[in-house]
């Protein structure tokens, strides 16, 4: 996240946090339909001497109205899963009523016996295949359904407002930006200085400096002797 305008502190100063970088981390609280953020460090570049700023912070975010967090979107991708593992409850259902339907019931001293006629003992096996098959592929789905959560969705770009819970300092810790200096400019910095003629200063002033008849090294200094 990037900060927008300066930090506002008390009695009415504020803090030059404008252009710095934000990172946070970020929940979704499918109640309340909002994104939770907490701050977790602040980066900075000082002008002019380029010194970075990257200390650790303690804050969280609240939306333009001053509720806490990010209203979001909440999306639900296990909604097809759930229905497939209705379908197929269901149908096992249906596999089992069928499966009883083609059954008589024996009353005797000994108890209670299922009797299937003989001519339809086949039907009678494939509802009870049906059954098992489709109540385990409800179940199946619904493991699966198990795996995936809701996500609360917010708007990428949305202003907020940063709220830091506890104070630090703006200057401990700052680096120098020597690394990065472009190495044309160094080189022009460590270059000699010269004249419109392409003649070194140095050796100009030393020139100027010496008295007729004295030898003049080109390195810039001068020699007593004849010229």
């Amino acid at each position: 996240m990037r900060i927008l305008d300066n930090g506002t502190l008390p009695n009415g100063e504020h803090s030059s946090l404008k252009g710095c970088f934000v990172t946070a981390a970020a929940f979704g609280d499918a109640s309340s339909e909002r994104g939770q953020i907490r701050l977790q460090r602040l980066s900075c570049v000082r002008k002019p001497n380029g010194q970075i700023l990257d200390v650790p912070i303690e804050g969280t975010i609240n939306d333009m109205g001053g509720s806490d967090g990010i209203r979001g979107h909440v999306i639900m991708r296990n909604n097809k899963l759930i229905w497939n593992a209705g379908i197929s409850g269901f149908l096992s259902g249906m596999g089992s009523a069928a499966q009883q339907s083609l059954s008589t019931q024996s009353v005797s001293p000994l108890g209670v016996t299922n009797l299937i006629q003989p001519g339809k003992v086949f039907q009678s096996g494939a509802f009870g295949g049906a059954n098992t098959a489709l109540g385990k592929l409800a179940d199946y789905y619904i493991k699966l359904a198990d795996m995936y959560h809701p996500i609360v969705q917010v708007h990428a770009g949305s202003e907020v407002n940063m709220v830091f819970l506890k104070g630090f300092s703006l200057t401990e810790g700052l680096e120098d930006l020597e690394a990065t200096t472009p190495y044309t400019d160094k080189v022009a910095n460590n270059n000699t200085a010269t004249t419109q003629d392409g003649v070194p200063q140095n050796l100009m002033q030393t020139i100027k400096d010496s008295q007729l008849g004295q030898a003049v090294d080109v390195n810039g200094s001068s020699n007593s002797g004849e010229v």
